[in-house]
């Protein structure tokens, strides 16, 4: 995945959104943040470098804590909003889709990891950690603070709270992520 992905929103930015909408945009961020958990985790027991795992192990649980706080978040903003593959493929995009089928043949993969493929597989999430992260810092930015009139705002400073501590942790993602990536220069050159 590139640095410069981007999902496709524009329904959503060429008006004001409604809590429905940042419903099921929170409901297609858990989507595919639970994709890319199961990825990171069956990379964890697949890989050569036992070293590696407690990383990518935490990385895969943080990222389902993440799916499961952005389900609540989309609960909390509309409760009677339920959202499908194809519902979340029109909302958000094809760089979305992409991203979630990749995490899910990862998920799916049933062949050990060997040290050459797993940088090259470690660049690919490096990107998505980074584009994930910037997505939630857009979603507070720009589509929370658009339902101001909406939502109460002792609410809508909660689901700041949360959206901007997942974005820290996606930083922090990438900071494990670059990590490994040294770890595996190293490891290939010597």
């Amino acid at each position: 995945m590139d640095d410069d992905i981007y999902i496709e929103v524009e329904h959503l930015l060429s008006r004001a959104p409604t809590m429905d909408d940042l419903a099921k945009y929170a409901h297609c961020c858990s989507m595919l943040e639970d994709a890319v958990a199961r990825a990171y985790r069956r990379m964890a027991l697949l890989t050569v470098e036992k070293e590696l795992k407690p990383l990518l192990l935490h990385i895969a649980y943080d990222s389902f804590k993440h799916s499961r706080v952005l389900r609540e978040i989309a609960k909390g903003l509309s409760a009677k909003v339920k959202i499908d593959f194809e519902a979340c493929l029109k909302q958000m995009g094809e760089a979305w889709k992409e991203i979630v089928e990749s995490a899910e043949a990862m998920a799916s993969r049933k062949e050990r990891i060997r040290t050459e493929e797993l940088l090259t597989i470690i660049d690919r999430m490096e990107g998505i950690e980074s584009f994930t992260g910037e997505e939630y810092l857009m979603f507070i930015n720009s589509r929370l603070l658009q339902v101001v009139s909406y939502i109460d705002k002792r609410d809508l400073e909660l689901y700041k709270a949360m959206l901007e501590l997942i974005a820290e942790d996606e930083e922090r993602h990438r900071l494990i992520l670059r990590r490994i990536k040294e770890f595996l220069s190293i490891k290939r050159s010597q």
